[in-house]
């Protein structure tokens, strides 16, 4: 397992100009891997840091790995015998994790990327992208934003090896331009006590200080940029792609 060090930042660039950066922690492992279990983090245990299944694919608590596996199968045709997670943990209990990574290999080849996102609205939507180092584009499909649209596009870019991680997903309006430019800048650091405690340190509020800040940019946004407001459509099913 390692933990993710990451900088944030979304930076908006038509109709207005519009930046945030902010500093959060990940964690990242394989799926089938056997997590360390003390007094501070488990796996689905109640402890300071955890990690819970059921907080990411079918969130029911069933079999992460099969259900992402079966994903995988479904939308790609090929069987991963590895599938490594890139996510925030819980924190005293608590989670709110805006997006998750699943890396899917057969063999030692990286095959595909599913990109689990979450809205504050509870629902959530996973998009298959091919890996690959080059830029992806993906029909818009799922809501997050209530200043965009749910049309236009992303563009991916996703590169990571065993000391950092370097991620973009700019979102494209129906016109082709680049809207709003997104990124997480990741370095991979060895889990241990101490390093785990010392990024907790950093962010010992990590799901509030997401929450808060989703809402706290939105409240910029809508009264100090005079942003156009767009109403929660109805969600399109299933709920991947």
């Amino acid at each position: 397992m390692k933990i993710v060090t990451i900088s944030l930042y979304h930076q908006r660039l038509i109709p207005f100009s519009h930046s945030f950066a902010y500093r959060i922690f990940a964690l990242y492992f394989n799926l089938n891997e056997n997590l360390p279990d003390n007094l501070i983090f488990g796996r689905n245990k109640l402890r300071l840091i955890s990690f819970y299944d059921s907080d990411h694919g079918g969130h029911n608590g069933s079999n992460l790995f099969e259900y992402m596996a079966n994903m995988a199968i479904e939308t790609c045709g090929f069987t991963p015998d590895r599938i490594d997670i890139m996510a925030m943990p819980r924190i005293f209990n608590g989670v709110f994790n805006p997006i998750s990574f699943f890396f899917c290999y057969q063999g030692l080849h990286e095959m595909a990327i599913i990109v689990e996102v979450h809205n504050t609205f509870g629902e959530h939507h996973f998009y298959v992208i091919p890996a690959h180092n080059g830029v992806y584009n993906h029909k818009k499909i799922f809501h997050v934003s209530p200043f965009l649209p749910r049309e236009g596009s992303y563009n991916f870019k996703i590169f990571h090896d065993d000391n950092m991680c370097e991620i973009k997903i700019d979102y494209c309006n129906q016109q082709g331009q680049i809207q709003l430019k997104t990124g997480m800048n990741g370095q991979m650091i060895d889990y241990n006590i101490k390093n785990l405690l010392r990024a907790w340190w950093q962010s010992p509020l990590l799901s509030l200080k997401v929450l808060w800040s989703i809402h706290f940019q939105a409240l910029i946004l809508y009264f100090g940029k005079k942003a156009k407001f767009y109403k929660q459509p109805t969600a399109i099913k299933p709920n991947v792609s």
